[in-house]
Order: C-alpha cells, then sequence, then structure tokens
C-alpha cells in the first residue's frame, strides 16, 4: 500500500444512500476500486486495514451491502474476491444529491458543456489526425504507382479515376494527365 493512497467518500454516499460508518467506508474503497463498472480483486484484510475494524466486522458490513443491492460480489474460492459498486444505483444517488441543490444544477450544466465542448475538440482533432494519416498512406501509394501508366489491369489513372468517382469514392489528390 502507498503511503499516498486515500479513500474518497462523496457527499451523494453520505446523504443518498442507507449506509454509514464501516458500510460507507466499504462502499467508498470499493467505488474507487469501481468507477468504470469492473470488478476487483481485494482482500478482506485490505478492507480491515482501511476501515480500522475486524474481519468479522467487514464480513457483516459487505453482506450488508450486498442485501442492500449496493455491491456485488463475486466469490473465488482460495483466492480474494471480486468486488464492484451497482453503478445503476450510485448514477442515481449522485444525480439526486446533485438536483436537490438548485445552484448545482446550473454549475453542472456548465460543466457538461465546457466537456462537452472540449471532448468535441479533441475528438475532432483526433479525427483530423487520423484523416491525414490515411491520405497521406493513400498518398504514397499513389507516388509509388504514379510512374506506372497501367494500374490495373490495362487500365490507366484517368480509367481508374473515373471508375472511383462513379462508384461514390472521391480523389483528393490532383494528377497530372
Amino acid at each position: 500500500m502507498k503511503a499516498d493512497s486515500f479513500i474518497l467518500i462523496f457527499y451523494w454516499m453520505v446523504s443518498e444512500l442507507p449506509i454509514k460508518g464501516i458500510e460507507r467506508d466499504l462502499y467508498a474503497i470499493i467505488n474507487g476500486f469501481s468507477q468504470n463498472g469492473e470488478l476487483h480483486q481485494i482482500s478482506i484484510n485490505y478492507f480491515a486495514y482501511w476501515t480500522g475494524s475486524t474481519i468479522r466486522g467487514v464480513q457483516k458490513a459487505l453482506n450488508n451491502l450486498l442485501q442492500k443491492e449496493l455491491i456485488i460480489i463475486k466469490r473465488i474460492p482460495g483466492k480474494p474476491s471480486l468486488y464492484g459498486i451497482n453503478t445503476i444505483l450510485a448514477k442515481e444517488a449522485a444525480k439526486r444529491a446533485v438536483l436537490k441543490q438548485p445552484e448545482n444544477v446550473q454549475k453542472l450544466k456548465e460543466i457538461h458543456k465546457q466537456e462537452f465542448t472540449s471532448d468535441n475538440i479533441k475528438q475532432n482533432q483526433l479525427l483530423k489526425e487520423a484523416l491525414s494519416s490515411v491520405q497521406n498512406q493513400i498518398d504514397s501509394k499513389y507516388r509509388e504507382l504514379k510512374d506506372k501508366q497501367v494500374l490495373c489491369d490495362g487500365q490507366t489513372r484517368k480509367e481508374l479515376r473515373d471508375f472511383l468517382k462513379n462508384n461514390d469514392w472521391t480523389i483528393s489528390h490532383k494528377e497530372e494527365e
């Protein structure tokens, strides 16, 4: 365990979930490992260390969280179990907590607008780079074939270009005639 390790207890975990104490701490630990919906292997000793509880106390609290359908446990004989959160309930709880505070609604709209714009810019840049890379590969291949008058089965460049245009393909490369 790293010295800079931590657990994060969100406001919605306190205000919207029917848990407190060791159950809340265990939920926060599991949430920290499985925010993307994946199950992660965590030992009972790890839970006991972080919660300051006994192994029996941890097992009891985990069973309570399981009965409340807040977590998922996949038991593996002889190995630490796999744990995850019920992401549907977690998202609903987080949304309820945010919507209870009107000032958060406006902040949330602004944040989503910024993230959306930022994500679009990044996506557009990645698409441009990918398209540029493909165009460069096409241009390179074209240059390799440029000196050859016959490209495929006796077709000239003009015949090939006409074929591509007639089949809704576009050519951005200017060729010499």
